[in-house]
């Protein structure tokens, strides 16, 4: 007799709180179901994701935050490290410039500003009033203000957008049908940052690479936009419930 052959399929969870071992709060994981009805369902740790139940709090990339934490490790240890020449510099400049004044009876910076100060003033005439020239912050080789930026100028970063933007975009089927024009719209309001169209591709979830020209249908789709070179691009969640 043939033996059956018992199909395991996963399902998709989403972790409402971080267990030492399997994943953090927010995060998206597959399992099994017995696992899930067994473990994770109980005390409320995770729940189920369908179509009709999107996430219920904000999705967490593991692989973000590690990127993140990276950075940050990073950012800590060279600022250690450059700390560290400072300190080392300034043991060594400090005893041999006060030997060296203590020999040569160096006048000190404060002295040495009072004396310019008096000398100035001394050969300053009473009749003629000093002039004060403001120097101008302009930079004429950058046509703009130091640190300021251009009314209208468009802001092109990709990663500024992919910071500000959250991992599950979700819309209402009332605005169906729903074309590039309707979700540039939508991102440029959570981002404050201007979306060319031309840059950005719909698809199904299931068919990343057959790009769509508007949806018509509740689901989930695939959201990407590219940079100007197209180098770079992100990818987002769309839920239209």
């Amino acid at each position: 007799m043939k033996q059956r052959r018992s199909v395991n399929k996963l399902v998709e969870v989403q972790l409402l709180k971080t267990l030492p071992g399997i994943g953090v709060e927010g995060q998206i994981l597959h399992v099994k179901p017995g696992y899930m009805r067994n473990y994770l369902h109980i005390d409320n740790k995770a729940c189920y994701i369908t179509p009709n139940n999107p996430p219920r709090i904000p999705v967490v990339d593991v692989e973000d935050l590690r990127l993140q934490e990276q950075r940050k490790r990073k950012q800590l240890q060279q600022k250690k490290q450059e700390e560290n020449v400072q300190e080392e510099e300034t043991d060594k400049l400090e005893p041999a410039e006060q030997a060296k004044e203590e020999a040569n009876g160096a006048m000190t910076l404060e002295e040495l500003s009072d004396l310019f100060s008096s000398m100035k003033s001394s050969k300053r005439v009473p009749d003629k009033p000093d002039l004060k020239v403001q120097s101008n912050i302009f930079d004429a080789t950058k046509e703009m203000i130091p640190g300021l930026e251009v009314e209208g100028h468009e802001f092109d970063s990709v990663q500024d957008i992919d910071n500000k933007l959250p991992k599950l975009l979700t819309l209402s089927n009332s605005a169906l049908p729903i074309n590039k024009k309707t979700l540039a719209k939508h991102i440029e309001e959570l981002t404050e940052r201007n979306i060319d169209i031309g840059k950005l591709n719909l698809s199904y979830i299931d068919t990343p690479e057959d790009h769509i020209d508007s949806i018509t249908e509740t689901g989930r789709f695939q959201v990407r936009l590219k940079s100007d070179d197209e180098k770079t691009s992100i990818t987002r969640v769309l839920e239209v419930e």
